[in-house]
């Protein structure tokens, strides 16, 4: 991929419901939305188109963490993303071979999504600040399994700072005026920082 160019960059975003979330063990909820926002500011920046896909929970339909905005969403009934037809159709409508891949669970919908993923010719990226598992063991076991497929496991700062390259151009300022947003959110909450 062509360090400047985001053409071949598309978001995939799993499981990112509320409830669901809520129940990431490897880090919290506010951590999780806060990454989500600022991967939502740097693709509407930068045009990366965005598929967000569900499970349903329940009766009531299903809704995302406000941090995504009014994004559309794809309601599927299978573990991977790649398993249900019109996920796979929206994927490939969108032309472009890079996922970036973020969402809840890391050892369930996004292990299965990310194997298939490559399976079928993906080059995949996990952005795991924008992950949750459900306890760390099982989390590094998941990650481990990905990396040994070829997936590359990253966070949105390694990834992005990594794709514009040029922190002087207009790409580069965008991304680093929502990556620099991030960074003051986890200082302010404690969390560690994943920097370039």
């Amino acid at each position: 991929m062509n360090r400047a160019d985001f053409s071949d960059i598309q978001i995939l975003l799993v499981e990112m419901q509320p409830p669901i979330v809520a129940s990431s063990a490897t880090q919290s909820a506010a951590a999780i939305g806060d990454a989500a926002s600022a991967l939502m500011r740097i693709a509407n920046a930068l045009a990366i188109p965005v598929t967000a896909s569900v499970v349903p929970l329940g009766e009531e339909a299903p809704t995302l963490i406000e941090e995504l905005g009014s994004i559309s969403l794809l309601v599927r009934r299978t573990i991977s993303v790649l398993k249900d037809q019109a996920c796979c159709n929206c994927l490939a409508n969108n032309r472009r071979s890079v996922i970036a891949l973020a969402g809840v669970s890391s050892e369930i919908a996004i292990l299965h999504t990310a194997l298939d993923a490559r399976r079928a010719g993906y080059e995949v990226s996990v952005l795991v600040d924008c992950c949750g598992g459900l306890s760390s063991r099982t989390e590094t076991t998941a990650l481990e399994q990905m990396r040994a497929a070829g997936v590359v496991v990253t966070n949105l700062s390694s990834f992005f700072t990594g794709v514009v390259g040029d922190m002087g151009s207009r790409e580069g300022g965008l991304v680093m005026g929502a990556l620099t947003e991030l960074w003051s959110w986890n200082v302010a909450r404690g969390d560690e920082v994943a920097g370039p």
